[in-house]
C-alpha cells in the first residue's frame, strides 16, 4: 500500500522535528540547507526513521525544489491513520 502526504519543509532548523502548523499541515524541520538535495535526503531519512521503514520506502514525488512537497510512503502494514499516529503521536493525543 502506498500513501502520499503533503508536507512543508523548513530547512536550517536548530533540531530536526515533525510537527504541524496552525493550518494543520504537516511540517518537517531539518537542519540541512536546501542545497544539492541535502535537505530532501534528510527529510527521507527522518520520515523513514520515524516510521521505522527502510529509506527505499520513502520517496519525494513532487516539490524537489519547493518547500511544499508530496511524499510517497510505501508500506504493507501501515494505513493512513497508523501513519499519522506514528508521525505525530503527541499531536494525535491532543486532537482526540
Amino acid at each position: 500500500m502506498s500513501i502520499v502526504i503533503e508536507v512543508k519543509a523548513i530547512p536550517k532548523s536548530k533540531i530536526p522535528a515533525i510537527s504541524t502548523d496552525k493550518s494543520g499541515r504537516l511540517c518537517i524541520r531539518i537542519t540541512s540547507a536546501p542545497e544539492n538535495g541535502k535537505a530532501n535526503q534528510e527529510i527521507i531519512k527522518l520520515v523513514a526513521k520515524t516510521l521505522k521503514l527502510p529509506q527505499a520506502n520513502v520517496e519525494i514525488v513532487s516539490g524537489l525544489t519547493a518547500r511544499l512537497k508530496k511524499i510517497k510512503i510505501t508500506s504493507s502494514f501501515l494505513n493512513e491513520e497508523e501513519l499519522i499516529s506514528k508521525l505525530l503521536p503527541s499531536v494525535q493525543q491532543k486532537l482526540f
